[in-house]
């Protein structure tokens, strides 16, 4: 039995949402799945629930590690700060559950001789000279001396300069955050960019590839993208893609 999303539980097992097919099995389930103008066209709804109703050989593989559903932006911040909060549930080091992924092959990450480091998790490439604390810095971010970030973050090729107050963010790739500038669950003038039904906890999330201007102080549960370059250009503006990663 499969049910996807009910009321009522049955039990305390839920899906991970990680299937693997014979691809002519699955194949021939998408096309009928196609065919049916009364399917949501969904995995869980109607897919797999197809297969079972055709006596398809379907197995469950009780998993019993670190797991979660990053749906949303909290949960996805939640799960960064779980790297730092919950090392026996979520061990990168623990050489039996290998992570496999493309090395970039960049040089050791860099402390200045300045900075700042408390409970932070740091890629290859990134370079601190301020201070990080509880956050995730990513490969070749860089974090400026004198700029500050805490409970965030940092995605690849990210900059913050001098100054900048980070406080509960996630930082799109390759995206400028400039001297002085504040982002924070406190409230300021500046809350034009509030979504409060996406960002929720005070968590800010600023786009790729953007430009947060000097001195600008942004509140929390704050949502900026490159449509705000229009009609907030003294607030934000576009760059150019650095890098893809």
């Amino acid at each position: 039995e499969f049910d996807e999303k009910p009321a009522e539980a049955k039990s305390n097992l839920a899906s991970m949402g990680v299937y693997c097919f014979d691809w002519p099995v699955l194949r021939r389930s998408l096309i009928e799945d196609a065919e049916d103008p009364d399917s949501k066209n969904d995995f869980g709804h109607n897919i797999i629930p197809r297969m079972l109703s055709q006596d398809l050989f379907l197995h469950a593989l009780t998993f019993a590690g670190y797991w979660k559903d990053v749906g949303t932006i909290k949960s996805l911040w939640d799960t960064n700060m779980d790297v730092l909060d919950k090392p026996d549930e979520l061990d990168l080091h623990d050489d039996s559950w290998i992570i496999y992924s493309k090395n970039p092959q960049r040089p050791s990450h860099y402390f200045g001789p300045k900075a700042v480091a408390e409970r932070i998790a740091i890629s290859d490439g990134a370079e601190l000279y301020g201070e990080a604390r509880h956050s995730i810095i990513s490969i070749d971010a860089i974090i400026e001396e004198g700029a500050l970030v805490e409970d965030s973050i940092v995605m690849p090729g990210a900059v913050v300069k001098s100054g900048a107050v980070l406080r509960k963010c996630i930082i799109g790739m390759n995206t400028v955050i400039e001297s002085d500038v504040v982002i924070s669950p406190d409230k300021y003038d500046m809350c034009s960019f509030v979504n409060e039904k996406l960002c929720e906890d005070g968590i800010s999330v600023i786009a790729q590839d953007l430009v947060i201007h000097a001195g600008n102080k942004i509140c929390g549960n704050s949502m900026i993208g490159p449509e705000d370059a229009v009609t907030h250009p003294d607030v934000v503006s576009e760059k150019p893609t650095k890098y893809s990663y």
